[in-house]
């Protein structure tokens, strides 16, 4: 499932924990410096991971093909992707949702960004639809780091 949704060959299948402590480690310092940011989605005694959440910086590429609509205000656009998953044995729980409906709660409210786009693996038809039958709207397909991502935005958004 992750490497269908990530469209690599990670995690290897023999992926280590020195090898998962080296992602971490990456993460932390991209976090540290504002470049992007990464959250492990754990359990309540927090002894299990359950998913993770992924922020980045749209590329400037991405902002000015008009993804994010044009806005009003003058200046830059800030803009972020967001990018997530959950277990595959909890797709059949509630986790997914609540984390969809959470996540954008909190770019609404928080982030205080001109633009919020999920994104996704133009493989993971699952998520696609899971998306759409949430009330994101898919805008389009395009490429990015090697690889096709499909992309959606909230519908309230403009």
């Amino acid at each position: 499932m992750l490497r269908r949704w990530s469209q690599t060959s990670w995690p290897a299948d023999d992926f280590t924990l020195e090898g998962n402590l080296a992602d971490l480690d990456r993460h932390q310092r991209e976090h540290e410096a504002g470049e992007a940011f990464t959250y492990t989605i754990v359990n309540p005694a927090g002894d299990r991971c359950l998913g993770c959440i992924y922020v980045n910086p749209l590329t400037t590429e991405l902002i000015e093909s008009g993804i994010c609509n044009k806005h009003a205000a003058p200046g830059p656009v800030t803009a972020a992707s967001i990018r997530f998953w959950v277990r595959s044995s909890l797709l059949d729980s509630d986790l997914e949702l609540e984390l969809l409906q959470a996540l954008r709660k909190w770019f609404a409210q928080e982030w205080r960004l001109d633009c919020v786009i999920f994104l996704t693996s133009l493989l993971d038809e699952r998520q696609q639809a899971f998306w759409e039958a949430n009330d994101l709207v898919r805008l389009e397909t395009f490429q990015a780091y090697g690889r096709t991502w499909v992309a959606y935005k909230p519908h309230e958004q403009r």
